[in-house]
């Protein structure tokens, strides 16, 4: 089985795209309403715990927010999972000053996403150059409105700020990885690379 967890401001239905039949996606923002603030690895732990206890051979499988998360899930319960893709997420910045730098910006996306209206915060979260090429502010987005709160909430407790440097964690896991970037995400293939 693979579990799957999508990006910031993506749903569950996201992967519904690549039609796999043993693809179980969790839905972030449920998370985070039932247990509101979760940590990355207060989170890892209880989503493995949830996965393990009806799956004992299992690959996890997220994009951006959602790859964080299930490296932490990796690290939190590593014989658990027989395996991993990590799509175009983070392994963590390197230094606190990069870290506050980065939690101060998501501070301001949480604030945004909790109090702004609703459509600019989609359109300015859309127009940053990661997304470059792609479609905008999209139906599935507009209708996350109703867990706003949940979305700021992932903001401010998943940020990468939040998040201290895996690699060298990573690098002790004894079950494969496979890095996905996009092609034209400099970045992320530079990252993943590093982590190869």
């Amino acid at each position: 089985m693979i579990h799957a967890l999508h990006g910031n401001l993506g749903q569950p239905s996201d992967w519904d795209r690549l039609g796999l039949a043993d693809l179980s996606a969790a839905d972030l923002w449920e998370w985070q309403e039932r247990v509101p603030g979760i940590g990355l690895n207060s989170f890892g732990g209880a989503y493995s715990q949830s996965v393990g206890r009806w799956d004992s051979t299992s690959v996890v499988m997220g994009y951006s927010l959602g790859g964080r998360l299930a490296l932490h899930a990796l690290l939190v319960r590593p014989e658990l999972w027989k395996g991993a893709v990590v799509i175009s997420a983070h392994p963590g910045l390197k230094t606190r000053e990069e870290r506050e730098a980065r939690l101060e910006v998501d501070r301001a996306w949480a604030q945004l996403a909790r109090q702004g209206e609703w459509g600019a915060f989609l359109m300015e979260w859309n127009v940053q150059p990661v997304f470059a090429g792609t479609s905008l502010v999209g139906e599935s987005q507009r209708s996350l409105i109703s867990r706003r709160d949940s979305i700021a909430l992932a903001f401010e407790h998943w940020s990468l700020g939040c998040q201290s440097s895996l690699d060298q964690a990573i690098a002790k896991l004894k079950m494969p990885i496979l890095w996905v970037t996009g092609e034209k995400d400099e970045k992320f293939t530079r990252l993943g690379a590093e982590m190869a």
